[in-house]
Formats: C-alpha cells, structure tokens, sequence
C-alpha cells in the first residue's frame, strides 16, 4: 500500500511532469520529467514505477492543457507513453545499476518520442530526438534518490535543488554562474556519498551547497530571469485566463489583447517579454514560411538573447517572424522586405518555440527598422537568383 513517502514523490512528480514543453531541448530533454522518470525506475519494482508516473501524469494533464502550456494531443501522447517507457526501461535495465537504467530509459523515451514525432509532424518531428538530452537531468535524479535510500532528506532537497537550478539555468538561454552552482552542488553531494562520510562534514557540506545554490541565483542574471519566465508558465495563474497573451506593456508595441491573433498554435510559444527591441544583422536569406509568415534571422548584438538552440540549431541567428497580417504595416516601409547584411533594429514579442529545440525568436514582429543597408538594391532584388539553404 502506497506510504506518505511514495504520495510525496507522486506529488512533486506531477509538478515536474508539468514543466514539459511540446519537444524536448538540448540541455534537460522534456523539462524535469526525465529526472522523475528515472527516479522512479531507481527506487521501484517496474509496475510500481510505471503506475506512479500514470497517476503524476494524470494530476499534471490539467496543467499542461488548462494554461495552454503543450498541445492536448502532445499532453495525451506523454500519458499514454512515458507510464510504458518506465515500465519498459525498469524491466530492460534490472541488475544493471543506475547507469545502465538511465541509459536505457534515455534510449527508450528517444524511440518513442522520434516514432510517434515523425509519424506525426512528419519531417519537422525530427526534433524529438533531443529527448535523449534528458539524461543530463540523471546525476541529480540519483543523487537526490541515494540521499533519500539513506534518510538524508536535506541532501534529498539540495540535490532536487540543484536539478531546478540547472534546468532554469540552460532552458533556452545560458546562464553560467547557476549551471556551476548547480553541478557544483551535486558534486559535493556525490563527494559526501562516496567520502566525507560524518556528522561534521554533512554540515559543512550542507552550509556550503545552500551558499552554492543563492549565488548561483543572485549571480544567475537576466538570462535565469528570463528563463524562469518561461519555465515556470504552467504555474502561473494569470495563464489559465484569457490575459495570458496580452501585450500590457506602453512604449513601441501595439496594445493587444492577444499579441497571437495571427499566430498559428501559440501553445507553442512562450512568452517571455511582449515587447523588446533588439538590433543586429540579417545573418541568412529572408523567406516565406509554410504557413505565410516572412522570417529570417539577425546575429543580435546582445548576444546572451541567444538560447542554446540558436546556437546549435539557428548558426547563432536569433530568429524573425512577421505574420502576414502585418505585412503592410511592418514590410511595407521597407519595400517589401529585408537584404541579408542589412542591419536592422526589431521590436516585437521575444518567446521560446517550444517546438523547435527551444531556441529564442521575436514572433511577432511588430516593427522593423533599417539602420544601414548592405547592398544598393531592396528586396527582392537582393535575393533573386540566391539559393536559400535547406
């Protein structure tokens, strides 16, 4: 019969569970849903594990669909999947040890994320292969479950710390003061299991991992602000209401009640400022989207705008998007459109695309300047007769 312990561990893995985003990124996979996953194959028989992760996914489900956090059919999928690939992952690794199990569970949430992905979206589900990325979020998992098989609920809690301090310092921008603090932390935590063994050293470790962990969010900067915006969207309560895309802000943005009207599936986005301008170059050649938007991308001169996924997916570009219902006002002044080279200064809505590797784009864009072009000719000129790259 479940115990206060197995209802608590339920209880935060629904929460975990509900920092899932539409597809995985490239430094935690899908949020800290990984990290409970793998606890679970850890500390239970695979049916147990299996039946914990259901009951977490489904008190999560009204989060994820309420606050328009995922599509429904994505939230639906991962609670049919992830109890399977547990069960699957505890069975496949039994006797194996820790590593193995986080191994196998990453390889078997990777096959059925890709699977169902491309059969799904087709070649854009090519994305759900960084859920193998997910068992980076494994050393604090363990660390977490061998303080708690001892009793250390302390060492427990900074570890599980650590792992959200990690997860809000790479999820889409990188902030390096909190990503140190964080593997730092459960390196000490690692250190005392296997060393400093003792009433003395279990103090000392434990004052030093809590100074670890407020420095690393004094010192974590606008990219931890930023990224702790947009992590943190399903608990937010003004997101299960019809103001959740409300552009509120004065200044160069239009006021809207929903800054998306012309967006299409805007779950996929999450909002992190309404309104900011940034300037910089245009790093490829502007084109035409599939579903009408003009888009290109700009090496931004505030570089740390830029997530991991714009570095390792984007080529460094922070990516543009004009909605066709914008075209005249914002592409018009401009003849139509933007040259690459042309340094441009954009103001719009700065967001994550939770369904492309979580990289950082202005979408939309409501304005657009020309600072200095790069050629003597406007669009399209520029561009004919250039191939854009696949």
């Amino acid at each position: 019969m479940p115990g206060k312990r197995d209802a608590l561990f339920t209880a935060l893995s629904s929460l975990s569970i509900s920092t899932m985003t539409n597809a995985p990124s490239l430094a935690s996979g899908y949020g800290l849903a990984f990290a409970v996953e793998y606890y679970a194959v850890m500390a239970y028989r695979p049916r147990d594990a299996a039946l914990y992760i259901l009951a977490a996914h489904t008190l999560a489900l009204p989060l994820l669909v309420l606050s328009k956090a995922v599509f429904p059919v994505v939230a639906l999928v991962s609670l049919l999947l992830r109890p399977i690939g547990v069960y699957a992952a505890g069975v496949l690794s039994r006797g194996g040890g820790p590593p193995t199990a986080a191994v196998v569970l990453a390889g078997v949430e990777q096959l059925l994320a890709l699977t169902v992905a491309i059969l799904y979206y087709g070649d854009d589900g090519i994305h759900a292969s960084l859920a193998i990325y997910g068992v980076f979020t494994a050393p604090f998992a363990y660390t977490a479950f061998k303080s708690a098989s001892r009793g250390d609920s302390v060492g427990a809690f900074l570890a599980g710390s650590a792992l959200i301090l990690y997860w809000l310092a790479t999820y889409s921008l990188v902030s390096v003061p909190a990503l140190v603090a964080s593997v730092a932390v459960v390196a000490l935590l690692y250190l005392h299991d296997k060393i400093l063994i003792g009433k003395a050293y279990s103090r000392a470790i434990t004052l030093l991992a809590v100074f670890l962990l407020a420095v690393g969010v004094v010192l974590g900067g606008n990219a931890l602000l930023f990224n702790s915006k947009a992590a943190l969207y399903p608990f937010n309560p003004t997101n299960y209401t019809d103001g959740r895309w409300a552009q509120l802000e004065p200044g160069e943005c239009p006021p809207a009640e929903n800054v998306f009207a012309e967006t299409h599936t805007p779950e996929r986005l999450r909002i992190v400022d309404t309104c900011l301008t940034v300037e910089g170059k245009v790093s490829n050649i502007p084109s035409f989207a599939g579903d009408g938007d003009y888009v290109f991308d700009i090496d931004p001169k505030d570089r740390w705008l830029l997530g991991l996924g714009n570095k390792l997916l984007r080529k460094g570009g922070l990516h543009i998007e004009v909605v066709p219902g914008d075209y005249f006002e914002v592409l018009g002044p401009l003849g139509g459109g933007v040259c690459p080279g042309d340094l441009l200064r954009v103001t719009g809505v700065y967001v994550f695309d939770t369904d492309h590797g979580m990289w950082a784009e202005i979408h939309p864009a409501f304005s657009i300047e020309i600072l200095e072009r790069a050629t003597t000719v406007g669009w399209p000129e520029c561009v004919q007769g250039v191939e854009t790259p696949g």
